[in-house]
């Protein structure tokens, strides 16, 4: 996005959207400090955001705290259609 021939590349500003600013907030310290937080409030959203704009490692942090957390209990629960259980399904599927 910065290093092409796309229009931020040249803009003093970009907005970067898609992401509650508090996730945008992480990932640009995460930049400068190579440090986040994953955690059980924020890793949803994080990889998400880490996902849409390209930042690996990030995604890895993600995953890997997932890995650590996912059990039946959790992910097949009595409400499948809630939305943690959707987001647990779309991650086993894409990452086991």
């Amino acid at each position: 996005m910065f290093t092409s021939s796309m229009m931020e590349a040249t803009s003093h500003e970009v907005e970067l959207g898609g992401a509650e600013p508090e996730i945008i907030e992480l990932l640009v310290e995460f930049v400068y400090t190579a440090r986040i937080s994953v955690n059980s409030n924020n890793v949803q959203s994080l990889l998400n955001a880490a996902n849409q704009y390209q930042i690996e490692p990030v995604k890895k942090m993600c995953v890997d705290f997932l890995k650590d957390q996912v059990d039946p209990t959790n992910c097949l629960g009595e409400t499948p259609a809630s939305s943690v259980s959707r987001f647990y399904i779309v991650f086993l599927i894409l990452y086991f």
